[in-house]
This record gives structure tokens, sequence and C-alpha cells, in this order.
């Protein structure tokens, strides 16, 4: 998210007038990233970084049960990869096309 954050400052910077119109700019491409994460971080905190011995047993079994049910792995990578709503568009940025190196 740090890059995300450098490229949307950098985009706003060179299509904007001054410091403070670039810096809006970019708060307003990144606040729905930003929030969508903050929200889905106070949700599955507790889960993972608690001293109660209740939330990660129910962690352990139910989480590896749902894992495991499409569409939830799908949905646990994009939340890992950052990538649970469109982090570039709002930002004016496109994703990178990396170029297909296995020969096909």
């Amino acid at each position: 998210m740090a890059l995300l954050d450098a490229a949307a400052l950098s985009h706003a910077l060179a299509r904007t007038q001054s410091i403070e119109a670039a810096l809006e700019a970019y708060a307003i491409a990144r606040r729905w990233h930003v929030r969508v994460f903050q929200a889905l971080s106070l949700a599955f905190t507790p889960f993972y970084q608690s001293d109660s011995a209740a939330l990660p047993f129910i962690r352990d079994r139910l989480v590896a049960t749902i894992a495991k049910i499409p569409p939830a792995p799908q949905f646990l990578a994009s939340m890992v990869a950052g990538t649970v709503i469109d982090p570039f568009r709002r930002a004016g940025l496109a994703e990178a096309r990396w170029p297909d190196r296995s020969g096909g």
C-alpha cells in the first residue's frame, strides 16, 4: 500500500498546479481504498492478535473451513494482495501489465 500511496501522490503532483491541490487530489484518490483496508483490519485483527483463548479457536476452526469454500479463497487472496477494490482507478493509475516470460 505504501507503493500505491507513492504512485498516487506522484500522479497527483504531476497533474496539479500546487502542493495543496496535489495533496487534496491524493487524499481523495486514496481515501476509499484505505478505508476499506482499515475496516478489514478492524474486523480481522482481533482474531489474529488477541490474548483471548476463544478467538484463535474460532479463527482456526471456522476460518480454515470457510477459506476452502469459493469465493472465500479468492477474496482472502485479494485482501492480502490489496486488491479487494481496484486500488488504481481512483488514483488515475493503471495496473502494470508485466510481459509474459513463459514464452507463450
